[in-house]
């Protein structure tokens, strides 16, 4: 593990720009832990819901596989803020105080998401909407929500599963990937108290 980390270290100091540095994928992806199996997951792609399933032994995401809820939930660079042009990833967007809301703008109702969402406090659930470059987002005012246009293709690379809502827990652990708002409500009613 410390070679591991020497050489991401030698690599993100030689050159901050390289993305090599910061990928954690593969074997450094929590190190075969994951909770795909954990209750309290949702996963409207395989079905989870509430139910014990059969413990994941691998990497979780390793190369060729797919996101799941009980997964770490991956990085992405190249992320731009609506109305700024600044760059950002999802890690920076990521609190360990709040749960965040991945909307994809494409692969989901994120106007319905983002109206299913209002019943929860903006400090304890962050809504982000991801848009694909070009894509128009219109967003009503006064609505507490991010959007961010994936310029570089990572997060929509890394979290590519047919859904297009993805809840990340303030462990950075994925806790649901759903459809709508339905999921989402089903999803925070069961951690929510």
């Amino acid at each position: 593990m410390l070679d591991i980390t020497t050489k991401l270290l030698k690599q993100t100091v030689k050159d901050s720009t390289n993305e090599k540095g910061w990928d954690r994928s593969g074997n450094l992806n929590q190190l075969r832990v994951n909770y795909r199996w954990s209750s309290i997951v949702v996963d409207e792609e395989n079905g989870q819901h509430g139910t014990v399933v059969e413990k994941y032994d691998g990497y979780g995401t390793e190369a060729g596989g797919s996101l799941q809820a009980g997964d770490r939930a991956p990085d992405a660079p190249g992320l731009v803020m609506q109305n700024e042009d600044v760059g950002t990833r999802l890690f920076k967007i990521f609190k360990s105080q709040r749960h965040t809301v991945l909307i994809f703008s494409d692969k989901a109702d994120y106007k319905s998401a983002i109206a299913g969402l209002e019943k929860y406090p903006a400090d304890v659930v962050h809504r982000v909407i991801i848009s694909k470059p070009g894509d128009s987002v219109l967003v009503a005012d006064g609505v507490a929500c991010d959007v961010c246009e994936d310029r570089d293709g990572h997060a929509y690379e890394a979290y590519k599963g047919a859904l297009g809502i993805y809840v990340i827990r303030p462990d950075g652990v994925v806790g649901a990937r759903v459809r709508d708002s339905d999921g989402l409500h089903r999803y925070f009613q069961a951690i929510l108290v």
